[in-house]
């Protein structure tokens, strides 16, 4: 990840009376004017040409008209489901199925692979709804324990296929830019030289969505000041705070900071905004848990080429619904990646595995942050994810895992790639509505939502989006779901 280290004491710059500006900051410093060719992640890279515009104004995407239905119940029918288990890589997830009106109280069909191409005595599973009720199929069939989704609704594919351009859309109009990563990077070494003055061994992270991969172009910059003399297990959070208010002391002082605040949260940061760039920041220190956890979701969003954008909507579609807001009692955006990548781990077959279980030699809490491998160079090759299900599919089955999950019993544990059980009633989740697993320190990233009100409108926000997705999968009609 990106890293700013301080110099030797012979190549630091001189900054008198700590008088720093932007001049003599970002002219002066190493500044990495614009990154080596090839050094950005594939899921940074953004065409030159790609704006983004307003939500309120971004254009909708024709829908493709569904093909006319026959009212002959003597024909075949031709019903479009859901594939729920043992896909072979060339299988597509999404089937239609020919079945006489004599099968259509049948709620489950079983096919039979005979193909010499496919894994013998292969069977795929599929729901069908013969009803024209807009009512969710209720049937059930032999699942994975606490993992899938106990009854789903059939969408025709083109409602999918239309869906997926939709969000692929979405994300390639709004996603981070090349130009705001330069920015940011250039704001990095600029604290990196300024800090450095008091505190000679520090260096700087860019932690959260700006480097995981899953920012938009306007999301803030986040950084991490780790201060090696400081780092205890003991250390007290008022000498956190006497620090920070330490450094706002020199960011008063610089040209290019306005309204620098230190902010007592539970995580105590300086918050400013950066007039070079107009991004605002957040700054904390030494939280070296949100640099494994940045490491850790960047490389997930490496691993499969639907991950970055599948949350990227998933983190929009939240905030249009007004539950991706922790300081107002909702999920915070680090929640929904984690519900997001928890449930790409339980579909059939998965879609990301648990870097924790299969790559712990780079994501281990024992390995310092200091040494962490840049991600550019991480060899995770060796995953290639048998599940061919587009992203429309797997949004549809996100919100309706998560309308119909089990919150009150159930921890999300993306380190074990699974839920449990048997920790919900430990002090870090009970009597707490959401319970999501931190990766690294295993508290409970989710203990924002603290009420009961809180907790209902974001069960609301699945439960009614899932089920106007069965009449109308249109992106922006299910980000303007009803909120109560």
């Amino acid at each position: 990840d990106q890293v700013a280290k301080p110099a030797d004491k012979k190549d630091q710059v001189a900054v008198p009376g700590h008088q720093v500006t932007v001049n003599s900051v970002q002219r002066k410093v190493g500044v990495l004017e614009s990154p080596p060719p090839g050094r950005l992640p594939n899921s940074m890279q953004v065409p030159a040409e790609t704006n983004a515009i307003p939500f309120a104004k971004r254009p909708k995407l024709d829908t493709p008209e569904a093909p006319p239905q026959t009212s002959n119940d003597n024909q075949n029918r031709i019903i479009p489901c859901f594939l729920l288990e043992d896909c072979t890589d060339d299988d597509d997830d999404i089937r239609t199925v020919k079945i006489s009106s004599s099968q259509l109280d049948q709620s489950v069909i079983e096919i039979n692979h005979s193909n010499s191409n496919k894994r013998s005595g292969s069977s795929a599973y599929f729901y069908v709804d013969s009803s024209d009720s807009d009512e969710p199929n209720n049937s059930s069939v032999n699942s994975e324990p606490e993992g899938l989704i106990n009854s789903l609704r059939t969408v025709s594919d083109h409602r999918i296929a239309a869906l997926s351009k939709q969000m692929l859309d979405y994300y390639n109009r709004f996603k981070q830019l090349p130009h705001n990563v330069q920015l940011k990077i250039k704001l990095r070494d600029a604290l990196c030289a300024l800090i450095k003055v008091p505190f000679f061994q520090c260096y700087v992270h860019i932690v959260g969505s700006s480097q995981n991969g899953f920012a938009s172009s306007t999301s803030d910059a986040d950084m991490c000041v780790v201060i090696p003399t400081q780092l205890r297990s003991n250390q007290k959070r008022s000498d956190v705070v006497q620090t920070l208010h330490r450094i706002r002391g020199l960011l008063r002082q610089c040209s290019f900071v306005t309204r620098p605040l230190v902010v007592p949260a539970k995580v105590p940061i300086i918050r400013f905004t950066d007039s070079y760039s107009g991004f605002d920041c957040d700054l904390n220190i030494n939280n070296l848990v949100g640099i494994r956890n940045t490491h850790l979701l960047r490389a997930y969003g490496m691993l499969d080429s639907r991950v970055v954008p599948f949350i990227f909507v998933v983190k929009y579609w939240a905030r249009q619904l007004g539950i991706n807001h922790a300081p107002s009692g909702t999920l915070s955006s680090y929640c929904l990646a984690l519900m997001a990548i928890n449930f790409l781990q339980q579909v059939q077959p998965p879609v990301v595995p648990s870097l924790q279980t299969s790559a712990s030699q780079y994501f281990n809490r024992d390995i310092p942050v200091v040494n962490l491998s840049r991600l550019e160079s991480l060899d995770l090759s060796w995953w290639t994810s048998s599940n061919s299900s587009s992203l429309g599919e797997l949004f549809l089955w996100f919100l309706r895992y998560y309308a119909e999950f089990e919150f009150s019993r159930l921890v999300m544990s993306v380190r074990t790639a699974g839920v449990l059980s048997d920790t919900r009633n430990s002090e870090s989740f009970r009597d707490k509505h959401i319970a999501i697993e931190e990766p690294y320190d295993l508290s409970n990233t989710a203990r924002a939502v603290y009420s009961a009100g809180h907790f209902q409108t974001i069960l609301s926000a699945f439960r009614k989006t899932a089920n106007l997705s069965t009449t109308d999968s249109d992106l922006y009609k299910l980000m303007a779901a009803p909120r109560t």
